[in-house]
């Protein structure tokens, strides 16, 4: 169905055709054409449909039909990315994580359009739009998504495309690192790692509250995302691309040099995956400029040390080492993490879950991951 030009009307047009005691749901596709600018009234719709609760996954028994969630870039993280992006655009710096490839990709653009020559032209479009006073942007402008998806829409087609395609990099970049540390807010949530291990068994808790007849259980599982050597060199043997393979940090990082194997994407020359003995692999892929510019190839018989001793140094510790500031709570490139997970009657207990942990989070010295509180059903 193509997109009213309000969301009132988007919520009638979705309402009637969707009915109690009907044989089966209805299944709804939003057609939208690949103009940047576009994206705004979808994300109007969506904003929309999210508040209310309908046919979004807040409603399991409406959840048939399509994930509006994907339209709406009015969130904490659309806003982060948004500020990003205007500070790289000043800078004329790609954002840590994003790519030009995929930026020319995701804007259809064919020609051989340089980083220089993009720049140029989002710098000229935020000036088109009005953002920016004096070389800086605006104060009322920044982390205000809605604005500047009205505002793209006076830009040209290509102007705006790129405008609009460099934003969800960003944001797909923030996206990744917020889930990376704990901190991406989604919901249902999968455990991915390379082993989850429970330790002892799962035993009931809360007892004295008795708020539902349904018990909660306490349930303690390790995650580990770290690759040992041995799958690693497995996947490395399979590797295509003439650049694939491990590579070793130019510089000394945290007193020593880090190791890493890239694989080269299938139908890419420019883009690599990135997997690291500690955790294991990215969630976004690396440039090869980047890459060449930061590690040096090396084979595997010169790897192998190194890998191992990245891989059994970061068990229980961070990356930094053991003269980081802020052991033992710092847990950044760690391959162990603890997850405790409550089940069963939990519903009557999260207020006071919510309070307690924040209440004692500084005391405890809990890092970002474990302080983050999460509720799936």
């Amino acid at each position: 169905m193509e997109l009213p030009w309000s969301a009132d009307k988007a919520v009638q047009q979705l309402g009637r055709s969707h009915r109690a005691n009907q044989s089966s749901a209805p299944l709804y596709q939003l057609v939208t054409t690949n103009l940047g600018g576009e994206r705004r009234f979808a994300a109007a719709v969506a904003k929309r449909l999210l508040t209310l609760g309908a046919l979004t996954k807040g409603d399991r028994r409406a959840a048939t039909g399509v994930e509006f969630g994907e339209f709406n870039f009015n969130t904490p993280y659309g806003r982060t990315a948004l500020r990003q992006m205007y500070g790289s655009i000043l800078k004329r710096e790609l954002y840590g994580g994003t790519s030009l490839d995929a930026v020319r990709k995701a804007a259809g653009v064919t020609e051989d359009l340089q980083l220089g020559r993009l720049f140029s032209i989002l710098q000229e479009g935020l000036e088109l739009m009005g953002v920016l006073e004096r070389g800086v942007v605006k104060e009322g402008e920044l982390g205000d998504v809605s604005r500047f998806l009205n505002r793209i829409l006076g830009l040209k087609v290509q102007q705006q495309n790129l405008m609009f395609a460099y934003f969800s990099e960003c944001l797909s970049t923030v996206i990744a690192i917020a889930k990376k540390e704990g901190r991406f807010n989604e919901g249902v949530t999968d455990i991915v790692a390379v082993s989850i291990k429970m330790v002892g068994n799962a035993r009931e808790v809360f007892t004295e509250y008795k708020l539902s007849h349904v018990p909660t259980v306490h349930t303690h599982v390790v995650v580990d995302r770290g690759m040992g050597w041995e799958e690693v060199r497995a996947l490395a043997r399979q590797a295509r691309g003439k650049c694939s393979g491990f590579y070793r940090s130019r510089r000394e990082q945290y007193h020593r040099q880090l190791y890493l194997l890239a694989l080269q994407k299938e139908n890419s020359s420019h883009l690599f995956n990135i997997i690291r003995p500690n955790t294991g692999r990215s969630f976004y892929e690396e440039t090869k400029t980047d890459l060449l510019n930061k590690y040096i190839p090396i084979t595997p018989e010169k790897a192998e040390a190194g890998w191992k001793a990245q891989y059994d140094s970061t068990r229980e510790r961070c990356i930094h080492g053991p003269t980081c500031k802020n052991a033992p709570s710092c847990l950044v490139g760690s391959r162990l993490s603890h997850l405790h997970l409550l089940s069963g009657g939990i519903l009557p207990l999260l207020s006071l879950l919510e309070t307690t942990l924040a209440r004692h989070a500084s005391s405890l010295e809990l890092s970002k991951e474990a302080k983050s509180l999460r509720c799936s059903s």
